[in-house]
């Protein structure tokens, strides 16, 4: 009898390490998942920022090449 009971602990303790193992893998593998989403999501904000960084910047030179035309036609 004794020894059906430590079985059952045994066997309990060992079920529940397998379900803590397998609960921590899949949190691990959520995590990079999700991490990876981020990272995705970073590079494509970035990338519309440079496009639009870009463009302001082009805005702005044509402007102030305009300006820079006007001023010396009026020399």
């Amino acid at each position: 009898m004794t020894m059906a009971k430590l079985f059952q602990w045994v066997n309990l303790a060992i079920e529940l390490r397998v379900e803590n193992v397998v609960s921590r893998r899949d949190a691990i593998e959520e995590k990079r998942h999700e991490r990876e989403q981020a990272i995705v999501q970073n590079n494509e904000r970035q990338a519309k920022l440079d496009a639009a960084l870009e463009e302001a910047q082009n805005g702005w030179t044509t402007v102030q090449d305009e300006h820079e035309a006007k001023h010396n036609e009026v020399e």
